[in-house]
């Protein structure tokens, strides 16, 4: 009798298994397939855009972490601010968003690249060259 239920239970669970043998995987094999982000995600990514930018570094003060320096210089012939150096340190960039809020001219944004693992921290500096 009790031969019986056991069987009822391991006839069960092959069902199970052989019906999931078949179907579409899931997973996405990472390294040979790319991950779709949806348009609606934020990624991981900074880019900052130096034509919309004035030199006014309110990213700069609104960050929290303080993981943008932005060096600055007078154009006294057109008489604005010259962008010299803008640097961002993704390794202390908590991906909060009030830079990007803070920026009137759009100059700042969040891309959707999720691909930005390094293994030194000293690579996690981002220069204007990268942005």
């Amino acid at each position: 009798m009790t031969f019986h239920n056991y069987s009822k239970g391991i006839a069960k669970g092959l069902t199970v298994t052989i019906r999931h043998l078949f179907r579409h995987p899931i997973t996405t094999q990472y390294p040979e397939q790319r991950l779709i982000t949806s348009r609606r995600s934020r990624g991981n990514e900074l880019v900052w855009d130096n034509v919309k930018c004035t030199g006014c570094a309110t990213c700069a003060k609104t960050c929290p972490q303080g993981a943008i320096e932005i060096v600055t210089s007078v154009n006294p012939k057109d008489n604005f601010y010259k962008v010299e150096k803008y640097r961002v340190d993704t390794g202390y960039c908590i991906q909060c968003g009030l830079c990007i809020e803070a920026c009137p001219y759009h100059a700042v944004y969040l891309g959707y690249s999720y691909e930005r693992a390094k293994y030194r921290r000293g690579e996690l500096v981002q220069t204007d060259d990268m942005l």
